[in-house]
């Protein structure tokens, strides 16, 4: 199971199962809230899928083209929930 993690425009969160379908995911277009949303949408995405944190076995991010501050909320959440 996948976390995928976009944060090279607005900011998109989406949890994915082997067979490669999307459990549930959360996006905004707003380019000026990653660092607010992200927590909220990778909380979100775990409970409406039912999946606990453990159960992830890897998480992927964009890494751009994109504004820095945003790929860097992408990345620095992606690092932290692979911890």
């Amino acid at each position: 199971m996948l976390l995928a993690i976009d944060t090279s425009a607005g900011t998109a969160v989406a949890l994915v199962a082997d067979d490669g379908r999307v459990l549930a995911e959360r996006s905004t277009a707003d380019t000026r809230r990653h660092a607010e949303v992200i927590g909220p949408f990778l909380a979100e995405v775990l409970h409406e899928a039912g999946v606990a944190a453990p159960e992830v076995s890897g998480v992927v991010t964009g890494i751009g083209p994109g504004p820095f501050t945003g790929l860097r909320v992408g990345i620095a959440a992606a690092r932290a929930v692979a911890l």
